[in-house]
């Protein structure tokens, strides 16, 4: 069996531990690096000069996946933290603890889903929040952080002699409770400092809906710090390329995507009549199809025409160096021409396409198209 170190002093950066069993995954009688659980990633770190890439537990020992190791059982060897990952987990950890702990006690809202990623740390909770009651509880949190309260890891016999926690678990025998007075009391296998204030900062990100859920977005400790300071580097390059400043920086946003509208919008009206006379230019009801190639063709294009042509029961077939649009209102011949070249067809409501690279002999293509749409017409 292995000796939790962790469990005992969290801070530790590195010990000396004793190897019991070798190989790829090698047994040490203590160890510092965390197996994960509850949300929370293992602890890598190095053997030596070996890296440690894996820990897991299994049946109370634990494995460090350590490769190309040349370890034998009992030599001593020295095991170093990635101290920097464990503090960013301990600080998230924790920070998750303050939350759901306030989330629950202010609104009974209970977190049903936790974990800690590369960018944000999500919580899953089971009701709906306001902005406002969502500012409040980060409040709250920060003023945990500042009163730096102990953080307790107590350990019962059985969920039973824990007493009332803020979640249920399932695990059976011994059970390992951290405590916040005042806040938090829950069952948790994870590594955590020993005071609050170790969190540093908490700061949500956002919510947002996901299936029966909402998902919270927070980060904590260094990484709101890192956050700040990228975001007010951005608000501060865009002041300089607005000639604004925090207060006036949304009103100068807004006044420059209100003058972004009115000159789409007058593109779009000259758009109109240009996509008007290439429509009038090219159109050929005689022998029933309207061709146009367009070099920069778009979705407003497309809509456009097909708007203006609606009424005239012919094959409208819209081009342009990459793609090719095709009305849905052509017979089986054309679709057998069309499926020779085993193209990638897509469609939708009025419309098929695809697109074609440079190999493809597009002239030849829509010649033959052409022809074959004639024919049917006349």
């Amino acid at each position: 069996m292995t000796e939790k170190y962790y469990y005992l002093d969290p801070y530790k950066k590195e010990i000396k531990a004793k190897v019991i069993s070798e190989g790829e995954y090698v047994e040490f009688d203590k160890t510092i690096f965390f197996v994960g659980g509850g949300g929370q990633d293992f602890d890598t770190g190095y053997a030596n000069e070996f890296v440690v890439s894996e820990v897991y537990e299994k049946n109370g020992h634990i494995y460090h996946k350590i490769s190309r190791n040349d370890f034998k059982v009992g030599d001593i060897v020295s095991l170093k933290l990635n101290y920097e990952k464990r503090l960013d987990d301990m600080q998230q950890h924790l920070g998750e603890h303050i939350l759901a702990g306030l989330l629950k006690k202010h609104f009974d809202i209970d977190n049903v889903g936790f974990h800690i990623g590369k960018e944000y740390v999500t919580m899953d909770i089971n009701k709906e929040i306001s902005i406002k009651d969502l500012e409040f509880i980060e409040d709250m949190a920060n003023e945990v952080i500042y009163k730096n309260i102990e953080v307790k890891f107590l350990m019962y016999k059985s969920k039973d002699e824990a007493g009332k926690l803020r979640k249920d678990t399932a695990v059976k025998g011994e059970v390992r409770v951290v405590e916040i007075k005042g806040v938090d009391k829950i069952y948790c296998c994870g590594t955590h400092p020993f005071h609050t204030g170790v969190v540093g900062a908490i700061k949500i990100i956002k919510i947002k809906k996901n299936k029966k859920n909402y998902r919270l977005f927070f980060i904590c400790g260094k990484r709101a710090l890192k956050d700040y300071r990228n975001k007010n580097k951005i608000v501060g390059e865009l002041n300089n390329k607005l000639s604004s400043d925090d207060n006036t920086l949304l009103s100068k946003f807004d006044t420059l995507n209100n003058q972004k509208k009115e000159i789409k919008n007058s593109y779009n009206e000259l758009r109109k009549k240009y996509l008007d006379i290439l429509v009038e230019k090219n159109v050929n009801t005689k022998e029933g199809h309207l061709i146009i190639y367009i070099k920069d063709l778009s979705e407003f294009d497309i809509k456009h025409i097909l708007k203006c042509m609606r009424n005239i029961q012919i094959t409208i077939v819209l081009y342009s160096s990459e793609s090719v649009y095709i009305t849905k209102n052509i017979n089986s011949n054309i679709k057998n021409y069309i499926k020779k070249y085993e193209l990638d067809i897509k469609g939708s409501e009025d419309i098929i396409r695809f697109n074609y690279d440079k190999s493809f002999e597009i002239d030849k293509f829509i010649k033959k198209l052409e022809e074959e749409i004639r024919r049917e017409y006349v």
